[in-house]
């Protein structure tokens, strides 16, 4: 029956943060493996040193999002303090 089935509780806003942020920090390690993985290589041919470069490309681009984010989350934290 249906005695046994709870419904889940949505997690908290401050679960959701964490769990955001530990997901923020897998696709960072993933980057620096992929870059780490092109600089172990044997050969730096011209392709291998185009790839190394975009992910260099797009790992900045990850980083500079993430830190106006984190300058975003902070003012709005900041205000929302303010305000009680």
């Amino acid at each position: 029956g249906a005695e046994g089935v709870q419904a889940a509780t949505p997690p908290s806003p401050g679960d959701s943060i964490l769990d955001g942020i530990q997901r923020l920090r897998g696709v960072f390690d993933a980057r620096e493996a992929r870059i780490a993985d092109l600089m172990d290589g044997r050969t730096m041919d011209a392709g291998t040193l185009m790839a190394m470069q975009m992910e260099v490309a797009n790992f900045t681009l990850l980083v500079d999002i993430t830190s106006k984010l984190t300058g975003k989350s902070t003012q709005a934290l900041d205000t929302l303090m303010k305000g009680q």
